[in-house]
């Protein structure tokens, strides 16, 4: 008769994956220990993964989860497990280290004892000269050192990785390499010991320094990501771009910069220089001095994806023709995202009439849509798959009488293989939502605004034949029978609508319109069952709310 051990280790691997896919990380130790046979095909799999372990929290059981994971990767670093743990991870989240344990344990005298408690753990334990007193007590305990946990936890796992060869005979697995707090100096020697590197993620850009692309240069032949929360200082723009200019030409392809930044110039000719044929991927927040720059990125022709965030309302025409310029010679161009600039049409009309470019994705966030011209060409985009356009919140209530309405709308209607739509921009009544529902029948998410949304709303979107997730940002009154019949007739063809996430969140709760108590958990609980999903219910005008607030003090 067989059993689990007669099963390909091709599949066991499969499981051990779908499992991780789900976050079921009980079910895959359990696995693990089934046998040696087992553990040495699941656990690198586990441990592959561990960027997605439990968050530290509240919760007592997930800090000692997440402590037992770190243990064991550092232990392993000693020879002190049976597994090499340390060589199967794939990301190595320093930043994680910090921020969903280090900060969660540091006034839990057990919790710390479980982390660095016995002979081989304690030498990571660094912590703080007390103030004021000489007296440790449970109640206060000395202040930990984080810089010195993760420079000695960074510096013993990257040693041991560095070792993987006549280990287990090949380098180890280790792929990202993320942190908050790493020390400029210790990111050259570090990163040499990881040969299979393609991605660094910095909280702070700053401790990119030019001897980092060296290093990476002789040691990390498949490195080709760079992303940085913040970039601040005085050199940071002629530092990042000596990095640039130290990796192997044309090895980068994806380089995103997520908040503020002081880079231009001189990070941005390097990009282009060095990288303009091989790099796919630029998102960044553009600052007064990088907006003067784009032009510098004009020999990066090869992005598929580029996302511009300014930093402030971009409304200078000269500076907008020049980005619209760029993006244009971006014949390879799927996605496009502008967040914060007026007059958009310097930027997207050239952009939407190439016949070279077709967009998949186009997100306009944060950009005021009156006296806009850009809203004919969009039609043209007919392989777009997701739109999302949201303005200000002064500016939601762009009507169908004020110019350039009846231009988006109708171009939406043009784009057929839609699966995203986000109009967070304008009032789209009854009317239009059909008109939408029914130009549309790929749609499969939705998220629209109306000054005042009905049971009749309802009654339209449960036509939509592929919808998995639906929300109204607008105020609505919807009856608790329209929504029951919304839901139990998507349920009725739930294999289109399974996982439906349905979200009414500024729905009026005056009495006579709010639902019961028993109502919104029928109607939840609906969701749930029927369709595997989740809903959210939220009020504007709660009169429960408000009479709780004539009792506060």
């Amino acid at each position: 008769m067989a059993t689990l051990e007669d099963l390909p280790a091709e599949v066991v691997l499969l499981i051990a994956r779908a499992i991780v896919e789900k976050r079921d990380y009980n079910s895959l130790l359990s696995w693990s220990l089934l046998s040696k046979r087992f553990a040495t095909i699941t656990i690198p799999v586990l441990y592959g993964f561990c960027e997605h372990s439990p968050a530290a929290s509240a919760d007592i059981l997930l800090l000692e989860k997440t402590i037992t994971l770190w243990r064991s990767i550092i232990l392993s670093c000693l020879s002190q497990t049976a597994f090499p743990y340390a060589l199967y991870l794939k990301t190595l989240n320093m930043g994680a280290l910090h921020r969903d344990l280090l900060a969660d344990i540091a006034g839990n005298a057990d919790m710390r004892n479980k982390l660095f408690g016995g002979p081989h753990m304690s030498k990571f334990l660094f912590q703080m000269p007390m103030m004021g007193t000489t007296r440790t007590t449970r109640a206060r305990l000395p202040p930990l050192e984080f810089q010195g946990i993760i420079d000695a936890v960074g510096h013993t796992i990257s040693e041991y990785l560095k070792r993987s060869e006549e280990i287990v005979g090949k380098p180890a697995a280790l792929e990202t390499l993320e942190g908050n707090h790493i020390r400029a100096n210790l990111l050259p020697v570090w990163t040499r010991c990881m040969p299979r590197l393609t991605s660094l993620q910095l909280s702070e850009g700053s401790a990119i320094q030019p001897d980092l692309g060296t290093a990476i240069a002789e040691a990390c032949p498949q490195f080709r990501e760079v992303r940085c929360y913040m970039c601040i200082g005085n050199e940071v723009d002629q530092d990042m771009a000596a990095f640039i200019r130290n990796l192997p030409q044309n090895q980068l392809q994806q380089f995103e910069i997520l908040s503020g930044n002081v880079l231009a110039e001189h990070t941005f000719r390097a990009l282009s220089e060095r990288h303009g044929s091989s790099l796919q991927i630029f998102s960044m927040q553009i600052g007064n001095s990088g907006i003067k720059a784009i032009p510098e990125l004009d020999r990066c022709s090869a992005l598929r994806s580029i996302e511009l965030d300014f930093d402030r309302l971009m409304t200078d025409e000269s500076e907008q023709r020049a980005v619209g310029a760029w993006i244009e010679k971006c014949h390879g161009l799927e996605n496009l995202g502008i967040k914060n600039a007026q007059f958009l049409g310097h930027i997207l009309k050239p952009v939407l009439e190439s016949d070279e470019i077709r967009l998949k994705e186009l997100k306009v966030d944060r950009s005021p849509l009156a006296g806009e011209n850009w809203f004919q060409q969009l039609g043209t985009q007919t392989d777009l798959e997701v739109l999302e356009v949201t303005t200000p919140r002064e500016d939601y209530n762009w009507t169908r009488d004020e110019p350039g309405y009846k231009d988006l709308a109708q171009s939406v209607q043009k784009l057929h293989k839609l699966k995203t739509l986000v109009l967070r921009c304008m009032q789209i009544d009854e009317a239009q939502l059909e008109n939408i529902i029914t130009a549309l029948p790929t749609l499969r998410d939705l998220s629209w605004f109306t000054d005042l949304a009905y049971d009749e709303s309802l009654v339209i979107l449960q036509l939509a034949p592929n919808l998995q997730s639906l929300t109204c940002y607008g105020t609505s009154q919807f009856s608790f029978e329209a929504m029951r019949d919304f839901i139990q007739t998507l349920a009725a063809r739930k294999e289109q609508h399974w996982g439906f996430r349905f979200q009414v969140l500024n729905q009026y709760g005056v009495r006579e319109l709010k639902l019961s108590n028993e109502e919104e958990r029928f109607l939840k609980m609906e969701v749930e069952e029927r369709l595997g999903g989740t809903m959210l219910l939220t009020y504007i005008m709660d009169e429960d709310e408000m009479h709780e607030d004539d009792f506060s003090d």
